[in-house]
């Protein structure tokens, strides 16, 4: 586990290369499939309290994270949720 300002550090590090990546498919016009996707954090095994820590621990690190009752196109079980990772790579 790391500290609150290591857990921003590595967070924003991984933010910044996302843009990084993109911005360079972008100014060198490069034909690829590269996308921006919405990434969500479901495990049918885990309890609703290790979700919530989980979550709690997204938001020390100034991640930009949801929860949501279900993932798109997935029922989740009845009590269940999950977080939602916008614009990962």
């Amino acid at each position: 586990m790391f500290d609150e300002k290591t857990a921003q550090l590595a967070a924003n590090s991984h933010m910044v290369a996302i843009e990084w990546k993109a911005n360079t498919i972008k100014q060198n016009n490069t034909n690829c499939d590269f996308k921006s996707l919405d990434s969500f954090f479901l495990n049918d095994t885990d309890t609703k309290e290790i979700l919530e820590n989980e979550y709690a621990a997204t938001k020390l690190a100034d991640l930009l994270t949801h929860t949501h009752s279900a993932v798109p196109g997935i029922t989740a079980e009845e009590g269940k949720y999950c977080i939602k990772y916008p614009q990962q790579a």
